[in-house]
């Protein structure tokens, strides 16, 4: 109860980034028990660096640590210690709960092969929930996946990448049904850029002019696509995206009547 009252500021429910790998649809949920255990010194980056002690049968969710490797291989370690779902808690302090829902959990080229779904979540929120487990603490939590909504509007924001085809696709044939919601869907699109955690160089090309936390994973391996280029191809989308949603801005016609924001156009 003294766990539970400590949220009750927010019904309970705390908001993370989700990751861009082994996400479920949404809609769905995923209920469990939270287990952790502390770290030998590889911040969950190996299988060998932790040891979580859970009854057999148990859908366990993981709490682990952020730093020194990607996403990607804390919830691959995870699920080869057969977690049915990864909670990563932010280690560096300094983003807020509302920072982390902006927090892209890209893949880093592996992401493919993970099925199971994980969250991010500030270091103030998932903090206590490691306390409280390292007390001896039992807590069952459900993990859950909707869009947020209104009486009369829904916002709904996709993060993409210019290297991957599946969100050009997805953009193309979502046109026709966004554009039935008029003001009623307000719809952004977010590109995804990632750092390189644990290297201080880009070796094959990823990242803009060399600074290895604005990066992009290569799309095409060997072949001639490079992530930097991506990087770019992605960033001169956005740019072409936020100018038409700025011609978008004016809200009345020439009549006086209001006009009504596009929330997406087939042509970008």
């Amino acid at each position: 109860e003294e766990f539970r009252d400590r949220y009750n500021f927010s019904g309970g429910r705390l908001v993370g980034s989700t990751a861009a790998f082994g996400a479920p649809p949404y809609g769905e949920e995923v209920l469990g028990e939270l287990v952790y255990a502390p770290s030998k010194g590889s911040t969950y980056c190996t299988e060998d660096d932790y040891n979580p002690q859970f009854a057999s049968g148990t859908n366990a969710i993981f709490v682990v640590m952020r730093g020194n490797c990607s996403f990607v291989t804390k919830v691959r370690v995870a699920e080869a210690k057969k977690a049915a779902a990864v909670v990563i808690v932010d280690n560096s302090g300094i983003l807020t709960p509302e920072d982390v829902r902006r927090v892209v959990m890209a893949s880093d080229g592996w992401g493919a092969a993970v099925t199971i779904p994980s969250i991010f979540l500030a270091q103030a929120d998932g903090q206590p929930i490691i306390d409280a487990l390292q007390q001896g603490k039992e807590l069952k939590v459900t993990l859950s996946w909707t869009l947020e909504q209104t009486a009369d509007h829904m916002q709904v924001n996709l993060w993409t990448s210019a290297g991957e085809k599946t969100g050009s696709f997805f953009l193309a044939d979502f046109a026709k049904h966004a554009l039935r919601f008029k003001s009623h869907l307000e719809f952004q699109q977010s590109y995804h850029v990632e750092e390189l955690s644990g290297q201080t160089t880009d070796f094959n090309d990823q990242c803009w002019d060399g600074d290895v936390r604005y990066c992009e994973a290569d799309p095409d391996g060997a072949g001639p696509i490079t992530g930097r280029e991506v990087l770019g191809e992605g960033l001169r989308q956005q740019c072409i995206w936020d100018t038409a949603l700025a011609v978008d801005a004016v809200t009345k016609k020439p009549d006086g009547t209001d006009r009504s924001p596009r929330p997406y156009s087939p042509d970008f």
